[in-house]
């Protein structure tokens, strides 16, 4: 469940996941096509994260975030 606006649950996985993710690690994450402007604000809110992108599914619809670990 991604709570009331959907975002809750990608939020706690970026703020974990700094605590796992080696440096220059790269973290994926599927998310709502309707998401990615929202999701890319959101991991400059939480840190950490640089080379953020929203890539395309098969059907070419905005659906997989991939950020860098930095720091």
């Amino acid at each position: 469940d991604g709570g009331a606006t959907g975002l809750e649950i990608i939020e706690r996985l970026l703020t974990e996941a700094k605590t796992v993710l080696a440096k220059g690690s790269h973290l994926l994450c599927e998310i709502g096509y309707d998401q990615g402007k929202t999701v890319v604000e959101l991991v400059g809110k939480v840190g950490g994260y640089g080379a953020v992108s929203v890539m395309p599914d098969p059907a070419g619809l905005p659906r997989l975030l991939k950020a860098v670990r930095q720091e």
